[in-house]
């Protein structure tokens, strides 16, 4: 997946094996001596050029997977054609690149890259050329762009990037990638919540305009900015690129002749005017979140909280809180996780199975959480932040099973609000709804509901088994204190936290295992207090409540 961020990746690469455009292996380069020599390489990316300082800075982040193909010349013979380098995860949030192919360690040779790899080229190289221009001119001029680029994988695959390099006096290469294709960036009537939060929070922005469409071409959705990216080769450019927004009442139809010049970006602002510009907001827990995307506060007049179309509640704003998938769904900036005001309603009585036959989710990637002791236990709960990770584990890992609801919670999760007529917007302007997890549980008590959550105290926190732990006595209200944040809004349009209202989570304890979490108050029941936060692992096939969350 590729940020528009700037990076440098420097690596250091050890490698020379037997000709081969595979991109595995464990090889080595050696020296015209015999001896194994470091080659140290650096690759950057030179980003697009823009006529205007907020068209500029477009470039790639590496992250594990990428190829980089490789030719070495010297004197027009080829030394090495089309050596592969894979990125691969290294140490601290780093890629290291993993190489296979013939490439000589050769002071003498120019080399040339190119960005992303490809085992056949689609056009000869120009073995005699002095610069990577004309090494790849054919190359660029025949290289395939997608009519497709709504993935991450279609998009990047049409933006080649070629560069070349010699060997420096300390034998490193140094390679700075120029882009050799044009790119549209499309924005239409926007709202943009600029935070007032210390420390700064990044920029929210929501896309005004709904129901876009673009005649003959899917570009890349980049919601951290809501826009719209397309690749184009400028051998083969569209002569104009146009489509529509709107409800079919409103349908506004536009249509722009694109600027396409080679390694160069241009912002297409839409109808620009009709969106509602810069609002500032502080941004808080407890902070309504509505259907069009846009926010209320938590403190604003009941009455215009009672008129609005809420959806959730801002019951998390740390970003050390919210999960890496749900952080990269959104292109990499993540604001604030909400919490549904109503259980999703998949069924008549609004009770669901976790999965209603027994698996091994660990089989897909899940983790199991459950310690020797119910310490332990919290503990690695609260490691596992993304429920939009273990979600997706289900969603792709056994789509099948996930689809004829076999995986009850899940899908109805993921479905809440299908019904609605929003549902696309929303999900286009944030990760979706996801079932949450264990620790994202805990977040919502400890944020929203003030619950305190030590385990030091056995006067206070107590365990029957390792999967089935719980806080009681003097920890407070936290079910009353997070049943408060939705009192402006109107009565039949939320469903309250019962004090009986387990919910799932997507937090496994055992094969046949999940977690359920009971949020109360510690009531004085007769002689005994109610536990305030309950925790247990549950069989997957027992029926209890779901309340989804998303990101934004």
């Amino acid at each position: 997946m590729k940020n528009n961020i700037r990076n440098i990746i420097a690596i250091s690469w050890l490698a020379l094996a037997a000709a081969t455009t595979s991109c595995s292996g464990d090889d080595i380069i050696e020296s015209q001596a015999g001896a194994a020599t470091p080659l140290s390489i650096a690759i950057e990316d030179a980003g697009f050029a823009g006529s205007r300082a907020e068209e500029s800075g477009y470039t790639t982040v590496f992250t594990a997977g990428d190829r980089v193909g490789v030719f070495a010349v010297k004197n027009g013979e080829v030394l090495a054609e089309n050596a592969c380098l894979q990125a691969v995860a290294g140490t601290d949030g780093k890629v290291a690149w993993q190489p296979t192919g013939t490439l000589p360690n050769d002071a003498q040779a120019t080399y040339f890259a190119y960005y992303p790899y490809v085992e056949t080229m689609p056009a000869a190289i120009n073995a005699s050329a002095a610069d990577a221009n004309e090494f790849f001119a054919a190359v660029a001029v025949a290289w395939p762009v997608s009519a497709d680029q709504s993935s991450y994988d279609n998009y990047t695959a049409s933006d080649l990037m070629t560069a070349s390099a010699t060997t420096s006096e300390d034998g490193s290469l140094h390679f700075v990638l120029n882009h050799r294709m044009a790119l549209a960036i499309v924005q239409f009537p926007t709202t943009r919540y600029v935070f007032t939060n210390e420390p700064a929070i990044p920029d929210y922005v929501i896309m005004s305009a709904k129901n876009v469409e673009f005649n003959g071409a899917q570009p890349l959705e980049k919601k951290a900015d809501a826009t719209y990216a397309y690749i184009m080769n400028p051998a083969d450019a569209p002569a104009t690129i146009s489509g529509s927004y709107g409800e079919a009442s409103t349908q506004r139809v536009w249509s722009f002749t694109p600027k396409v010049k080679e390694g160069t970006v241009n912002v297409y602002n839409i109808d620009r005017k009709l969106g509602k510009g810069e609002i500032k907001h502080h941004l808080q827990l407890g902070d309504f979140f509505l259907s069009d995307g846009s926010l209320l506060s938590k403190d604003a007049p009941k009455e215009e909280v009672h008129n609005a179309d809420v959806v959730g509640i801002v019951c998390n704003i740390n970003p050390d809180r919210i999960g890496a998938d749900e952080k990269a769904a959104l292109g990499g900036v993540a604001h604030a996780t909400v919490l549904s005001v109503f259980d999703a309603k998949y069924n008549a009585n609004n009770m669901l199975t976790w999965s209603n036959t027994k698996r091994d989710e660990t089989a897909i990637g899940f983790k199991l959480v459950c310690g020797e002791t119910g310490e332990e236990s919290v503990a690695l709960a609260d490691e596992e932040i993304s429920g939009l990770h273990n979600t997706n584990l289900i969603r792709n890992k056994r789509p099948a099973a996930f689809a004829t609801g076999e995986y009850e919670a899940f899908l109805a999760a993921v479905e809440m609000g299908k019904d609605k007529s929003n549902y696309s917007q929303l999900a286009s302007l944030t990760t979706g709804w996801y079932l949450p997890t264990l620790a994202q549980w805990l977040d919502l008590a400890r944020n929203l509901g003030g619950f305190n959550d030590d385990t030091s105290s056995s006067d206070h926190f107590q365990y029957t088994m390792p999967d089935l732990f719980y806080w009681y006595d003097n920890v407070g209200t936290p079910r009353s204190n997070v049943n408060k944040c939705f009192e402006k809004i109107a009565i039949t349009f939320y469903d309250p936290i019962e004090r009986n209202h387990w919910i799932w989570t997507s937090t496994i304890s055992g094969y046949d295992y999940a977690y359920a979490v009971n949020i109360t108050d510690g009531e004085l029941m007769g002689k005994n207090y109610l536990n305030a936060v309950s925790c247990f692992g549950e069989p997957k096939t027992g029926f209890y409540h779901v309340r989804p969350m998303l990101t934004f």
